[in-house]
């Protein structure tokens, strides 16, 4: 399921956030491989909630041809 994916990604990414903010907070620098997870991450993110949005615009596409196609029939057979 896409959403769950969404949240999933969305919870990783808040704890890469955290722990990159606990680095900056000590002084540290951000380690290039906590740098590159919260990257993904991010592209991940973007990724799914793309696909997201083209599995509702299909489903309306679907949607309304049922629908076109429900008024056609009534039209035909006069239910």
């Amino acid at each position: 399921n896409i959403s769950s994916q969404i949240r999933i990604t969305t919870d990783n990414l808040l704890a890469l956030k955290i722990e990159a903010d606990s680095h900056t907070g000590a002084g540290k620098t951000i380690p290039p491989s906590l740098k590159e997870d919260i990257l993904d991450s991010q592209a991940r993110l973007v990724k799914l909630q793309l696909e997201l949005e083209k599995t509702k615009s299909e489903k309306a596409a679907v949607d309304a041809r049922f629908d076109a196609d429900k008024a056609r029939y009534k039209e035909l057979t006069g239910k």
